[in-house]
């Protein structure tokens, strides 16, 4: 499958931050190569250079293999003489190697104080899609961010929803697989969205949008029942020719990029359709929001991305307000301070910076986290008010990833849909095996706030057989992890791992 993202016209530092993501699930008559599924005979300098773009995409390598890249450079001039702020605290100057901590940390004791009276307060049980989703989200970062070499960015939500809508139609050791790998069924996961939509909508500064079709082959009939209940979910129907690429391929993407904006311009290349393919499902998601609090001065300032190394100049954006911010202790001297970015206009989503305490410990210190460790950060965060002051630097930076989910999938136990041609037999009139499911995501955050899209696909074929505040730094000059977080239903929407913004 092959995949476009790209910019319109427009001023992308007045849209935040943008998160985009696809994901393609293909099923084919017989076994196939990479080559017939697309992959490896993309021509990478059209897709990472589309129309109406003002500055370059840099082509990535292994770009089915590795996964996610960093492919986007800053396009805004920053301007020299913005000063911050003096930091509060007499800190050394830069050196490359040690990482000197500009950050002041919050003591576990403080922390205790400030938020326990909250947390008895706020302290309820995920319901279960959304314990569900936040597990599904902390293994995706785990088993696909973490290794991948670079800045990386996924969405799990919808890779997760649109294989849990395969559940009605397949077998009963597949839909054991499915649930047990996406740890919810399709009935828990289906409100975390419409819920969001609502809250984030309720407010004329943000907008999140949420839209799936199903592309169906000129032969294919799809189950009365399973198409009844799409149509009530709102699922769009297209119907084509997969023999025809061109065409088919053009359906496809004029849908996704209309539904993202112009953000996401193909889902899918001809070269990766041919007489077997039976059914495209395509979902995507697009969020825009702006900052609660504004972004007051920005200026280049030296980012620490790897030791033994130079730093490198970045945007680096300032303010100083009231956070939600905490720490989580580790094993080893290690740990996360964390802090939370809330939106105008909406209690129902905000973006959570993670930072390691120990330079350059980023992945050892994420891996080190358990589940209970991110529901505690999901517990603070709903906490009535900010309770400490912060001199916030956090770079202005893009990514973009693309990879593919099958493997970490199959290691979650998920293998009857990709290998049985009977696992999904009540979906249509044909026997379908999924062959790949492959995820592009993409995220931008600037001073104005967040724009996030993100799209997925899956394709088809035949086959045969409270005390007073005190006030810290809490500054972003080292590899970090962000999370668009639900706080509704307390899991992360989007993750990125950024180890040099860009």
């Amino acid at each position: 499958m092959d995949f476009h993202l790209a910019s319109g016209n427009r001023n992308r530092w007045r849209s935040g931050l943008l998160c985009a993501t696809t994901v393609c699930i293909l099923l084919q008559t017989g076994n196939c190569s990479p080559q017939q599924q697309g992959i490896g005979s993309l021509d990478v300098n059209a897709f990472f250079n589309p129309p109406n773009s003002q500055s370059p995409y840099y082509p990535p390598q292994n770009f089915y293999i590795n996964g996610a890249h960093e492919v986007l450079k800053s396009r805004v001039d920053v301007s020299e003489n913005i000063h911050f702020p003096a930091q509060e605290t007499n800190q050394p100057q830069h050196q490359p190697d040690p990482l000197p901590s500009r950050n002041q940390p919050l003591s576990a004791t403080a922390q205790r104080g400030q938020l326990q009276a909250f947390r008895q307060q706020t302290d309820r049980p995920n319901g279960a899609g959304g314990s569900g989703a936040l597990k599904f989200a902390w293994s995706m970062l785990k088993a696909v961010l973490l290794p991948q070499s670079g800045n990386s960015v996924i969405c799990p939500i919808l890779p997760q929803t649109l294989l849990a809508s395969l559940n009605d139609v397949a077998s009963p050791q597949a839909r054991r697989e499915l649930q047990s790998a996406l740890f919810a069924s399709p009935d828990e996961l289906k409100p975390l969205i419409q819920t969001q939509l609502k809250a984030v909508n309720r407010s004329s500064e943000n907008l999140l949008d949420y839209a799936m079709t199903y592309i169906t082959g000129k032969d294919l009939t799809i189950n009365r029942e399973v198409r009844e209940k799409a149509m009530q979910d709102g699922v769009e129907f297209q119907n084509v020719d997969f023999r025809n690429a061109q065409a088919a391929a053009a359906t496809a993407n004029q849908w996704v990029s209309t539904k993202t904006r112009g953000v996401i311009r193909e889902i899918l290349s001809p070269v990766s359709l041919d007489g077997s393919t039976r059914l495209v499902m395509a979902s995507v998601i697009y969020f825009k929001g702006k900052w609660k609090y504004q972004f007051t001065q920005t200026k280049n300032e030296p980012f620490f991305a790897r030791p033994n190394q130079s730093p490198v100049q970045v945007p680096m954006m300032y303010q100083f307000n009231k956070f939600r911010t905490g720490e989580i202790a580790l094993p080893g001297n290690d740990g996360i301070r964390w802090l939370e970015l809330p939106y105008e206009g909406t209690n129902g989503l905000s973006m959570v910076v993670m930072l390691p305490q120990a330079p350059y410990q980023l992945e050892r210190s994420i891996n080190q986290m358990g589940e209970a460790h991110l529901n505690e950060i999901m517990e603070d965060i709903n906490v009535p008010r900010a309770v400490t002051k912060v001199h916030l630097r956090l770079p202005r930076f893009e990514v973009y990833s693309s990879v593919t989910l099958v493997p970490t999938l199959k290691n979650l136990g998920l293998r009857e849909i990709f290998l049985n041609n009977q696992a999904l037999r009540g979906l249509s009139n044909e026997p379908l095996v999924v062959d790949d499911v492959t995820q592009r995501t993409f995220i931008s955050v600037d001073e104005e706030g967040t724009t996030a899209t993100s799209a997925a696909s899956l394709s088809f074929v035949a086959l045969s057989a409270a005390p007073p505040p005190v006030t810290i730094n809490f500054t972003v000059d080292q590899p970090f992890v962000v999370m668009i977080v639900d706080k509704i239903n307390r899991y992360p929407m989007f993750v990125a791992k950024v180890e040099l913004p860009a």
